[in-house]
């Protein structure tokens, strides 16, 4: 998307000259995704702290026991060389989890997980050590990003029983490109599962109104469940969602000089230190967004409300 483009949108919601303030003054932010410290901390100590994560391992690891887990089983026997890859896994809760099940079936298995903030990957790899794993378990990590790890494997005829993508399609150029290599990397029958967030989601309607706050980032777009499944609805794939209600406690946000609250409003403009480096016209404006689309509740807490969907995708070629 040019610059220009960028700018027409904003000004549907923001006067023309304000956009063009306010996209002048992102830019000279840094990006979170380009400090890994931040990141992390934004992450991990921010977000992850309201964003119900027991919830959303629960609704993944339930959408995989009782769909993928039997499609998986129907199609590949005990005796198969399962090859899983796990995309933008942060931590790995997920990954790990999945893992678990797998090895209680299938007798040799090949993990391949790819993250691009190093801090996370580096957690990941110290679960690994602590995790029971079988011998005929091989964990294979990439640092980098999924278009990273696509073009260095693009001569790679190898496919994949399985690939997971947990709130880790946002931050991709092409989601329609995106996806469809990811197919392409599919065995036949082969699941790709995907957790994203919809269309009422705080971040999600926040980008759509004002993207002059994602003016500094390499991705312009943040994409939802309606994207992915838009794009894949006409390949050869059977597709099914399962929706699920979130509630986000975001009472912290507000206050100013709360540290889990600044760490939360770095996550959702997606600025490291976004409070102290952004102009302060431009953090009241982002910071007015949110309180206007939440809610308090009858503790006097900021509610959020929004909703999360598990796609199975099955490769039917």
């Amino acid at each position: 998307m040019s610059e220009l483009t960028e700018l027409q949108m904003a000004s549907k919601n923001h006067g023309t000259q304000g956009a063009a303030e306010n996209y002048n003054a992102v830019k000279t932010l840094t990006p979170l995704t380009d400090d890994e410290e931040s990141y992390k901390e934004a992450y991990l100590n921010g977000f992850a702290k309201i964003a119900c994560k027991e919830e959303i391992l629960l609704h993944v690891t339930q959408t995989f026991d009782n769909v993928v887990w039997g499609k998986l089983q129907e199609t590949f026997t005990a005796e198969t060389d399962m090859r899983a890859l796990g995309i933008g896994i942060g931590v790995g809760e997920h990954e790990l989890n999945i893992l678990q099940r797998l090895q209680s079936y299938y007798k040799r298995i090949t993990q391949v997980v790819v993250e691009p903030n190093g801090m996370m990957l580096q957690a990941f790899k110290d679960k690994v050590r602590n995790f029971d794993l079988s011998k005929s378990v091989v964990t294979e990590v990439f640092h980098g990003t999924q278009q990273d790890f696509i073009r260095k494997r693009r001569h790679d005829d190898v496919k994949f029983n399985l690939i997971t993508s947990v709130h880790s399609l946002y931050y991709v150029d092409d989601l329609e490109k995106t996806l469809e290599q990811l197919l392409g990397m599919l065995k036949p029958h082969g699941i790709l599962l995907v957790h994203i967030q919809c269309e009422d989601d705080l971040m999600h309607m926040m980008y759509r109104e004002k993207p002059w706050l994602l003016s500094n980032h390499n991705h312009k777009l943040f994409f939802t469940s309606k994207d992915v499944v838009d794009c894949v609805r006409n390949k050869v794939c059977d597709v099914t969602c399962f929706p699920m209600k979130i509630s986000y406690d975001i009472t912290e946000l507000f206050q100013e000089y709360s540290s889990l609250g600044n760490r939360i409003l770095d996550f959702f403009s997606s600025q490291s230190h976004f409070r102290d480096t952004a102009p302060a016209h431009v953090v009241k404006e982002i910071v007015g967004f949110c309180r206007g689309h939440s809610k308090r509740d009858d503790r006097g807490r900021f509610i959020t409300h929004s909703t999360d969907c598990c796609i199975v995708v099955v490769n039917s070629e």
